[in-house]
């Protein structure tokens, strides 16, 4: 009779525990966001220096009451993120200031450990740069209209595209499906 309670102690405690470890895990896979441009642009990439996706965001003035001219807007806008995505990678990731600020951001966020120390904040940051600068001309073909918003009050238009190495399978199956 006393070691179903026992039996019980037991499986609670290795429970707790797992539930402990999974936490931890799932914290180390959570992705790393920095912002650059004003929050224009934002690069999430995992503690390894792993990069993940790439999201740019633009607006543009609706300039007329002709139905055509949301329309306009909203490719306008779309071509502005893709601009600012392009003009991302060729000036800014080659800058000291990247570096530095996927370091800092690096140092804030909760799933980096407190005891690493700022030379290999470095490295994990030349590897984001490094990742991203092999990967341009992918990350510029996969990019996609992820959300596009009308805001009447304002009479402009919201729209970010995203790309990332998730989407750059996804960008070539969608090309290969519209070219059939």
């Amino acid at each position: 009779m006393k070691t179903l309670p026992i039996i019980f102690f037991l499986s609670l405690l290795v429970g707790a525990c797992t539930n402990i470890a999974e936490k931890e895990l799932e914290k180390a896979k959570a992705p790393i966001k920095t912002e650059f441009f004003g929050g224009g642009i934002t690069v999430t990439y995992d503690v390894s220096g792993n990069f993940k996706s790439l999201i740019s965001t633009s607006t543009s003035k609706v300039t007329s009451t002709l139905p055509s001219a949301v329309e306009e807007a909203f490719k306008i806008a779309t071509l502005k993120a893709r601009r600012q995505i392009a003009e991302f990678i060729e000036t800014e990731i080659k800058s000291d200031r990247f570096t530095s600020s996927v370091s800092d951001s690096l140092q804030e966020s909760d799933t980096f450990d407190a005891d690493n120390k700022s030379d290999n904040l470095n490295t994990i940051a030349l590897k984001v740069r490094e990742n991203i600068t092999q990967k341009s001309s992918q990350i510029l073909k996969g990019t996609f209209v992820k959300s596009e918003k009308h805001d009447t009050k304002k009479k402009q238009v919201i729209v970010v595209v995203v790309t990332g190495v998730d989407s750059l399978g996804t960008s070539n199956k969608l090309k290969k499906l519209m070219s059939k």
